[in-house]
């Protein structure tokens, strides 16, 4: 049996805090410039923590913002209906697609609006949802494995682009775009 020391769940605790703290100063800071340009200084700053904390649990930026995309990524779409509620023909109220939660959740507003990441952030969504792509799509889909990830990867890079196009349109302009491409996904996958 293991036994937890008070200073272990303390230090637990500051470091959840400290990653937290460098994870919202660089979402902050990439409302203002560029992810090249965010240095670790202005970042730890920004953070109110030390260079040495940063590095601490970091090696470099990108291996920051790798952390807190996932953070917000699992957080926002911690359930795989996210992914596949465009494809059901009869979704449950519940469920929310992937562009619906992306174009309302302000919290991807500042990863949506910077060029620079849209493919970094395609590649994060893609590598944290493997398992589920291959198992949510199955259960309604005849295509191959291969087909089902190539399929996936469109589905990201179309919904991201289509979400980033529409940030200044009305809710009801999106909604007729939402339709236009939920009725292409549930051809695309080829459903059962």
């Amino acid at each position: 049996m293991m036994i937890f020391r008070r200073t272990d769940v303390m230090e637990d605790k500051r470091i959840r805090e400290t990653k937290a703290l460098l994870k919202s100063a660089l979402l902050h800071l990439l409302r203002e410039k560029d992810f090249s340009q965010i240095s670790v200084s202005a970042l730890c700053d920004c953070a109110g923590v030390s260079r040495t904390s940063m590095y601490k649990y970091y090696r470099n930026t990108t291996e920051l913002l790798d952390d807190a995309l996932d953070d917000l990524i699992k957080d926002a779409m911690s359930t795989k209906p996210a992914f596949f509620a465009c494809l059901r023909r009869h979704g449950r109220t519940d469920q929310v697609s992937m562009c619906t939660l992306l174009r309302t959740d302000r919290r991807f507003r500042a990863v949506l609006e910077i060029d620079a990441l849209t493919e970094h952030f395609c590649r994060r969504i893609d590598a944290l949802f493997q398992t589920q792509l291959k198992d949510g799509i199955a259960e309604f889909s005849n295509l191959s494995e291969e087909e089902m990830h190539i399929l996936f990867s469109y589905q990201i890079s179309g919904c991201i682009a289509a979400v980033r196009k529409s940030l200044q349109e009305t809710d009801e302009d999106w909604q007729k775009q939402k339709e236009a491409i939920d009725s292409f996904l549930r051809r695309a996958y080829d459903l059962k």
